[in-house]
């Protein structure tokens, strides 16, 4: 960052950063490892020093941007995306509820200090922010049951042909 002097009680100043964070954390619906997560980010404004320190602050405009951030999407929607079948859910043991995604925020902050004695001080602080999802995340639904419907008998079979039957008492389920 950069900062410089305009008056004695008065500066002005930059700061850039750039992140890096190697993959990590929970998978999506489908159990594929998140993507490595970017950022940059960008800071300007002023700091004000008066009264001998009494009197201090900062204005300052910020923005950030974020690649692949990873976001929990919730339990329930990863079972709806890849529901547990017959067939167990595709990559069952690696399917999580987490989303990487891209953002965007950006920002204003006024921060006043008052010290006028040793032992009192107040603080007022005002911040207005904007956020936004710069992507979407699109899951097809799975279906890892290999059913199929045949249209002249009405009926539901496997891949393979053989009918699928669904037992009618708790007698039947038993033995399935």
């Amino acid at each position: 960052g950069l900062t410089y002097r305009l008056k004695p009680w008065l500066y002005t100043y930059y700061n850039v950063g750039q992140t890096f964070d190697p993959a990590k954390g929970s998978n999506d619906p489908y159990g594929t490892p998140p993507p490595d997560t970017e950022g940059f980010s960008q800071e300007v404004g002023f700091k004000y020093n008066l009264l001998g320190g009494r009197i201090s602050g900062s204005i300052a405009y910020y923005r950030g941007e974020s690649k692949n951030e990873n976001f929990n999407y919730g339990g329930g929607n990863r079972d709806l995306i890849n529901p547990v079948g017959l067939n167990d859910a595709h990559n069952a043991s690696q399917r999580n509820q987490w989303v990487a995604l891209d953002k965007e925020s950006s920002g204003v902050e006024v921060i006043l200090t008052d010290a006028r004695t040793r032992n009192w001080s107040s603080r007022l602080g005002f911040t207005q922010q904007d956020g936004k999802i710069k992507t979407a995340s699109a899951f097809p639904l799975l279906w890892n049951d290999e059913f199929h419907y045949n249209r002249t008998t009405g009926g539901v079979t496997y891949a393979d042909g053989t009918p699928f039957t669904v037992p009618t008492d708790a007698a039947g389920i038993a033995q399935v």
